[in-house]
């Protein structure tokens, strides 16, 4: 059974993992809320696992993060 894509609720979807050259799985990916002040740098990265969704119906590409550490960096940071 396939996921259904978060965007357009089609289930065209497959799993995957993203290179960043031929052959070579990227291990450090990290994502950042774009929200946060330019002095909050610190302690703010949350790596992905590399572990992908995409649509074929709409092209969206989507993963999961630790949702709790999210959480604490929103908190911390005053962002929202």
């Amino acid at each position: 059974m396939s996921i259904k894509c978060p965007k357009c609720h089609n289930e065209a979807t497959v799993e995957g993992k993203i290179y960043n050259q031929i052959d070579y799985v990227n291990p450090l990916a990290y994502f950042r809320p774009s929200s946060l002040p330019f002095y909050a740098i610190f302690f703010t990265n949350i790596q992905l696992e590399n572990n992908f969704n995409a649509c074929s119906f709409c092209g969206l590409v989507w993963s999961n993060i630790d949702s709790q550490r999210l959480e604490s960096i929103i908190h911390r940071k005053g962002v929202y």
